[in-house]
């Protein structure tokens, strides 16, 4: 479960003038203090694509050995799906291309008299094959104009996990407490607030993860990389998913 956080307040204004959205879901505990890293998104990437080319591999091979009809190229969804870990946005089209590619190669080993019945079934995986890819590029899209958002608005933004962490951080978010990114997602959240800001702010965390309420309105103070402190106002409404 992730939670999701926006400051909305323009880097350029002063502290106390920025505002930002709050953690929702159970995204602070009193255990906060046990916290693990953030993974670094290179590493399953890899592993993703390497599982793609396994998979695919493997039920090509099994398609040669074992013709069970539609039922092995629909199996090609698998690493199909698995496109959506990686940050190519061309990439369903490209695994959707191989699987076409393989499935035809297998009618070429259909059973003797079978030969009609496996290219309906191969045609009928492959019109699956370009829905799913279109839907997955569709998907992707939408993801790009909201990663663009991120980047490039000058409010303060950030994603939080449940486990404490930010996951994901803005760079105008960067810029207002001078701390880099990396820094920002390997701590706790409340590493940077206040010593006297932390209960008040664990207590209003609480409230929205035991009773869904928003928070429309309050203040901490955050720590500077130079060591000042910067009061924000954040607000947060909790969604249905958890974030």
């Amino acid at each position: 479960m992730f939670s999701t956080w926006w400051f909305t307040g323009p880097s350029q204004t002063p502290p106390h003038q920025r505002r930002l959205l709050t953690p929702t879901g159970n995204s602070a505990r009193a255990s906060l203090s046990h916290l693990t890293p953030v993974r670094k998104p290179e590493e399953p990437e890899r592993r993703v694509l390497f599982a793609m080319i396994g998979l695919t591999l493997g039920i090509f091979a099994l398609d040669l050995f074992i013709p069970l009809g539609i039922a092995i190229p629909l199996l090609y969804l698998i690493p199909l799906g698995l496109t959506l870990r990686l940050p190519q946005r061309t990439a369903p089209v490209a695994v959707a291309t191989i699987c076409t590619v393989l499935t035809g190669l297998g009618i070429v080993y259909s059973p003797p008299g079978a030969f009609e019945i496996g290219f309906m079934n191969r045609c009928l995986a492959v019109l699956v094959f370009w829905i799913t890819a279109a839907l997955l590029l569709q998907y992707k899209r939408l993801e790009e104009e909201r990663d663009r958002f991120f980047t490039l608005s000058l409010d303060m933004l950030c994603i939080a996990k449940s486990d404490g962490y930010f996951k994901r951080v803005s760079p105008a978010f960067t810029q207002t407490l001078g701390w880099s990114t990396e820094e920002m997602l390997t701590r706790p959240f409340l590493d940077f607030v206040h010593p006297d800001d932390r209960p008040a702010t664990l207590r209003e965390v609480e409230k929205q993860v035991v009773t869904g309420e928003k928070v429309l309105q309050f203040e901490n103070r955050y720590r500077h990389k130079d060591g000042s402190w910067h009061t924000l106002s954040w607000k947060s409404v909790p969604q249905p998913d958890g974030t």
